[in-house]
């Protein structure tokens, strides 16, 4: 199995659990063929992506804590190539990405 068909399996596994964790993934990102993926992969070898979900699905017990605030959880996905090492230089910068966008 190639290194790009194994990405797209990992990438899809990554959104379907996103969203049942109740992050905004869209049918189109999980129902992606890997000819598509592969297209845009060629096109833009940069995966890593932003994910959103309201703050009120975190809620838990306390319901009213964050129900009307209108903020979103966001995470950040990040792909890594298997030759690059991912460095404390390369997690601060995720870092500071991260904090920017938060």
């Amino acid at each position: 199995m190639t290194d790009e068909r194994v990405l797209y399996r990992v990438r899809k596994t990554v959104f379907e659990m996103l969203r049942d964790r109740g992050y905004k993934i869209t049918d189109a990102q999980i129902d992606e063929t890997y000819e598509e993926f592969e297209k845009s992969y060629l096109e833009k070898p940069q995966i890593n992506f932003l994910a959103f979900r309201p703050t009120d699905d975190l809620a838990g017990d306390n319901e009213n804590e964050n129900m009307d605030d209108g903020k979103e959880e966001a995470i950040y996905v990040h792909f890594v190539n298997k030759e690059d090492k991912l460095s404390t230089d390369s997690i601060k910068k995720l870092m500071t990405w991260m904090n920017t966008y938060s």
